[in-house]
């Protein structure tokens, strides 16, 4: 080794340091600058992939600009140390910048909104306006370091090779620093100093450290001497065509890698669950792959005397090999139930399991594309002299693939007929065939022949095997493993699947239990989001009536999150406003909601080409919600926020203080926010942070239980309240009363008892503490961990504890003693049976006997719950097995039998005559049985809801008869002859009526008729 070449050498590990961790704040800023952009463009795909199409392209350009000069610059070193210090200071100027950019992003949208391809563009120069200056300078980085590594008689192959590996790794250290540790600790702001402190740190330790490595190569002889005779190319030489083609491989093997990441990671998500912990795994195991790859090669890059048919070959076998891991992938969700079941112990080690399971699906094809970028600029260079020109241009060929890919795969491919797996199919064609047409150039080398007729299998073969063996199941991809608790392959015993779809954004699914073909469910990204059991419509129906009850004259309503629309649905069952805003992220989503129109009013109509509402006052806007709130000028009645689970990637900037602000912002004085908030899948702590960062916008919040462990909660500046008359005034509207009979609650005090709690009894509640902001993320980061752990029991027991009675809330002071004793007496019954239900579900020690006879006590307090009926119901099987040796069981399963099942209306019911229809239907199950009190009350609500009904009137009558009141079923008959329903001579003739001529008053009612 020449002495230059030794001195070279020393200075490595130096540089390989200062490169790990530059490449490392690299992919923190890129993370941060991201997620903060995000709040401004919004988190659709378009808006994200735009953000980092700004990003790549800053590197891309970089690279290619230096590259054209690096030849030229004497002291390398010293500038990447000065490019490192300017992007440390000038990444602590972004935060200030961003300020800058939302002002500017909400003037120029009204004039773009009505253009998607003028507003991607708008978003891109906004984007680049902040970021072109420290990516540029991020991307030149790698040329110089080239440059320096050759002087120091370093090879073209070798030096790419180890710089760009150390470089990628130090970027997958990023990745993994900054979403297990930076971001959950410190947040944004915090995580972009610390990143930018050692940028600084690097940059002086390159100018000062490598510049005595420098001087002392100088000293040695000369700037070029250690590298004047480094590299005689052994290669055949490489005409410009060959050059060029091999230039549009790199770019199409970029654009190839972009299809791979957005492909697996939104497979893998689907069987890990969208946390953000599931996406920096993935994106950490992809980046390792790349690096490990071009670390592995780079001491042989220069070996190969045929480097055009080793990329060739690789890119054949690239291609291969991603659609070979097809299969794997698509069996990912059995893995990862079986990874559940082995109950790893803790949330870190499952994470670190399905680390492991995902560098297991993605190692091969990533390593492979590794290897290529250095063996990419040992055939564009001319020599050791043109190694950093030849890195630039490689780069930013590179790069201009990444772009594109990044581009198409997010607005065209994904949503194209093509979806997730066509798309990853394509991309390996895409491998094999630009492989085959490089291989095509070699045919006249050595073995030539043999290689171009493999290629030609290649080609037929990565197709083939993609749309067979590597086809995916999609009862598999959406049977949600990470919270389904059952094995993946049972889904298609249990259900249908009636669409599939994937979309930009998201992959939506709706099935429909074989079980009963009533109960639909949708499912975004393998998570059911809404359905039509009973539980769910009550917190989707819920949403949608209860703060348009409790504003009660709401003219505009913004919906954010559609889902099943059968919150939608409930909102437009009012009368009262004028314009409805659906803001909804994903087309998808609007699909999958035709399939709900007989269960939310049609919300989206099911017969109209393309997306149209149901009702006229409905305006769809196809937005992230959020975004939308932050550049509509519209003010808003009633806002009604339906975000999925918190832990969701994304979800929970739709509980933060910033987006409270936003919502406050855009109701009017007396408005009403509304958020469903789950309560499960995280823990009590995080429940009260959304509680405590609500109260830090609004004055006024209040608690309200929908479902099961469903809750959603009422924030408004305004301290009116309606009266519980008032409530019921609208609540009796036949279009919304009928609606919440669909779920059980069709009268007042039912809604009236699902209220929790309020004021300052809620906020002392809450406590103390932090408040959940953008830069904190505080429960993006803290509620995954929860998953293992649901803690369902934690917060509902919680809960239950803070419980306070509705009156004071909404009896006016001049109640009087009696209608105020009445009401609490009817709530604190239905509140008792709750409470009843969910002791006798918590207690683990009871037995079969014993938990029933506790919802049977639950029962005779409140016979009319439905949670009661469905939870004695669900013990009937286990009651008839037990029989066989316990008598007590045959005992409770005929009280069971003899039970009046609450009122609850079909679930398609539109109508008031649905909801009479059904309770007839119930009477006369009741009347076979001589269950003549269960009979007279569904009678009497359906007299109640529909007193002109000569059907219910009559069989009304008659049970009361039957159940020994004769006096009120002459009434009820009485009544119907004055109001005209009924005909004095067709009662006279009936028999069945003939023991109430007993009573004076319905005797006399013939008797005028006889005078008549």
């Amino acid at each position: 080794m020449n002495p230059a070449r030794k001195r070279g050498a020393a200075s490595m590990p130096l540089l390989i340091v200062l490169f790990l961790i530059s490449g490392a704040t690299g992919l923190v800023y890129e993370l941060v600058w991201t997620r903060t952009l995000i709040f401004v463009f919004g988190g659709t795909t378009y808006a994200i992939t735009t953000v980092l199409v700004a990003f790549m392209g800053g590197l891309g350009l970089g690279c290619w600009l230096v590259g054209r000069i690096v030849e030229r610059l004497r002291r390398p070193e010293r500038i990447y140390g000065l490019l490192e210090v300017f992007i440390g200071l000038y990444a602590l100027c972004v935060p200030v910048l961003f300020r800058f950019v939302e002002p500017l992003y909400r003037a120029i949208y009204p004039h773009v909104s009505d253009a998607p391809g003028l507003l991607t563009a708008v978003r891109f120069c906004v984007g680049a306006a902040v970021m072109i200056l420290p990516t540029t300078c991020m991307g030149a980085t790698l040329p110089l370091l080239v440059r320096y590594a050759t002087l120091a008689g370093g090879r073209t192959g070798a030096s790419v090779g180890l710089l760009y590996g150390v470089n990628t790794f130090g970027a997958m250290i990023g990745v993994l620093l900054t979403g297990f540790a930076f971001l959950p600790s410190f947040g944004l702001e915090l995580s972009t100093q610390l990143a930018a402190a050692a940028n600084v740190a690097v940059g002086l330790a390159a100018m000062f450290l490598l510049r005595r490595k420098a001087a002392t190569r100088v000293a040695a002889g000369g700037e070029e001497g250690g590298s004047a005779s480094v590299e005689p190319s052994r290669a055949a030489p490489i005409s410009a065509g060959v050059r060029r083609l091999v230039l549009v491989t790199c770019a199409g093997s970029g654009f190839a890698a972009m299809v791979y990441q957005v492909g697996w990671t939104r497979a893998l998500a689907m069987a890990l669950g969208s946390s953000t912990y599931s996406f920096t795994c993935i994106l950490a195991a992809f980046i390792m792959g790349l690096a490990l790859g071009s670390l592995a090669v780079a001491r042989l890059a220069d070996r190969w005397s045929r480097p055009v048919a080793l990329i060739a070959g690789v890119q054949i076998f690239i291609g291969l090999s991603a659609v070979l891991v097809l299969p794997l992938q698509g069996w990912t969700p059995v893995l990862v139930y079986y990874l559940i079941e082995a109950r790893p112990g803790s949330f870190n080690a499952l994470l670190a399991w399905e680390f492991l399971l995902i560098i297991l699906f993605t190692f091969v094809p990533t390593f492979f594309m590794g290897t290529l970028f250095p063996v990419f600029a040992r055939v564009v260079a001319r020599g050791s002299h043109d190694a950093g020109r030849a890195t630039g241009v490689v780069y930013g060929v590179n790069t201009l693939g990444t772009i594109l890919g990044s581009f198409l795969t997010g607005f065209v491919l994904i949503g194209s007929p093509l979806g997730l797996h066509g798309s990853i199919v394509l991309a390996s064609m895409l491998n094999v065939v630009l492989g085959a047409m490089l291989m095509w150039t070699t045919r006249g080398q050595g073995g030539g022949a043999w290689r171009v007729a493999l290629s030609a299998v290649a080609i037929v073969l990565a197709p083939g095997l993609g749309w067979t063996i590597g086809r995916w199941d999609p009862y598999l991809l959406t049977s949600g493993p990470f919270i389904a608790g059952f094995d993946p392959r049972q889904l298609s015993q249990r259900v249908d699947l009636l669409h599939y779809s994937d979309g930009p954004d998201l992959s939506v699914s709706v099935l429909r239990a074989n079980a009963d073909p009533e109960l639909l469910s949708l499912r975004v990204n393998a998570k059911t989001d809404a359905s039509t059991a009973l539980t769910d419509m009550t917190s989707q129906l819920m949403l949608g009536h209860l703060p348009m009850l409790l504003h009660g004259a709401a003219d505009d309503v913004c919906v954010i999150g559609l889902g099943s629309g059968m919150t939608l649905g409930a909102v437009t069952r009012h009368r009262e406003p004028r314009r409805i805003d659906a803001i909804e992220i994903s087309a998808e989503v609007l699909k999958a909601a035709k399939y709900f129109a007989p269960y939310n009013n049609d919300a989206i109509d099911p017969e109209a080409d393309g997306f149209a509402a149901g009702d006229a006052r409905v305006q769809l806007i196809r937005a992230d919600g959020r975004n939308h709130l932050l550049l509509t000028d519209r003010k808003y009645d009633v806002i009604i926020s339906v975000p999925s689970n918190p832990w969701i990637s994304g979800v929970a900037n739709l509980f933060t203080r910033e987006y409270f602000a936003l919502c406050r912002d855009r109701l009017e004085p007396e408005g009403r926010l509304c958020v469903w908030l789950q309560g499960y899948m995280m823990p009590l702590e995080n429940f009260r942070l959304i509680i405590r960062t609500l109260f830090d916008q609004f004055p006024e919040v209040s608690l309200w239980e929908m479902g099961d462990n469903d809750y959603v909660l009422v924030a408004s500046e305004s301290a009116r309240r309606p009266t519980a008359a008032q409530i019921r005034e609208h609540f009796m509207l036949p279009d919304v009363r009928v609606d919440l009979y669909r779920v059980g609650m069709g009268r007042p005090e039912r809604l009236l008892a699902r209220f929790i709690a309020s004021g300052a009894r809620l906020r002392d509640w809450a406590g103390e503490g932090p408040i959940h902001t953008d830069d904190n993320a505080l429960i993006e980061f803290s509620a995954p961990r929860s998953l293992l752990q649901p803690r369902v029991y934690e917060i509902t027991t919680a809960v239950q504890s803070l419980k306070t009675s509705p009156l004071d809330e909404f009896l006016p002071p001049d109640t009087s003693d009696s209608q105020r004793d009445q009401l609490a007496a009817r709530i604190l019954r239905i509140s008792r049976a709750e409470h009843m239900v969910l002791a006798a579900a918590f207690d683990d020690q009871l037995t079969l006997t014993q938990r029933c006879r506790a919802l049977l006590e639950a029962y005779s307090v409140d016979p009319g719950s439905y949670r009661v009926f469905v939870g004695l119901n669900t013990l009937r099987q286990p009651l008839r097995d037990a029989a066989r040796t316990d008598p007590a069981a045959v005992e409770l399963l005929d009280r069971i039998e003899r039970l009046r099942a609450p009122t609850v209306a079909p679930r398609r019911a539109r109508t008031i005559e649905d909801v009479t229809q059904q309770l007839r239907v119930l009477a006369g199950a009741a009347v076979e049985r001589e269950h003549w009190p269960a009979a007279i009350d569904y009678l009497s609500e359906a007299y109640e809801l529909d007193p002109g009904d000569v059907d219910v009137v009559i069989k009304f009558a008659y049970a009361l008869l039957a159940g020994d009141h004769a006096s009120e079923a002459a009434r009820v008959l009485i009544h119907a002859v004055e109001a005209g329903l009924l005909s004095r001579e067709a009662l006279e003739r009936s028999q069945s009526f003939a023991p109430l001529m007993d009573i004076p008053e319905y005797r006399a009612l013939f008797e005028d008729s006889s005078a008549d």
